[in-house]
Order: C-alpha cells, then sequence, then structure tokens
C-alpha cells in the first residue's frame, strides 16, 4: 500500500484489518470436526445478554410454581 505521495506504506493486514482471522483449511477441518472448540469460536460472535441467566431463573421458578397443585376448597 502507498500514501498519497506515492511511498510505500510498513503496513500489515492488522493495521488496516485490525479484528480479521484467517484459518487455513486444517483449522477449518479440525473446527468442523470438534463441537466444543466450533461453539467457543461461535461465542466470540454472540453478544451476552447479562439478564438472560436471571430471566431463564425467573421464567423456571414460575413454571415450577404453576406445577404445585393448589388444594381445592380450603
Amino acid at each position: 500500500m502507498r500514501d498519497e505521495h506515492g511511498q510505500v506504506l510498513n503496513l500489515t493486514p492488522k493495521d488496516i484489518l485490525p479484528n480479521v482471522e484467517i484459518y487455513g483449511q486444517h483449522e477449518i477441518a479440525e473446527l468442523a470436526k470438534s463441537p466444543e472448540k466450533l461453539t467457543r469460536l461461535l461465542e466470540r460472535f454472540v453478544e451476552r445478554d447479562l439478564d438472560l441467566v436471571h430471566r431463564k431463573s425467573e421464567l423456571k421458578q414460575e413454571l415450577q410454581r404453576s406445577r404445585i397443585p393448589h388444594s381445592r376448597g380450603s
């Protein structure tokens, strides 16, 4: 890459595209064979919802309470 004066810039690919990850064919094949490795890779691209665990816990408790038989005519 050259600057506006035609001088060659001393840049690496990471300087231009800092978040790019490059995988070789062998690495991709290994990922495809390992669900655990693939999951770890994909988790890096998912936004974490910190309230999700709390909401799931509340819903689980509500479902459990709804299963408890209520006494009739007491």
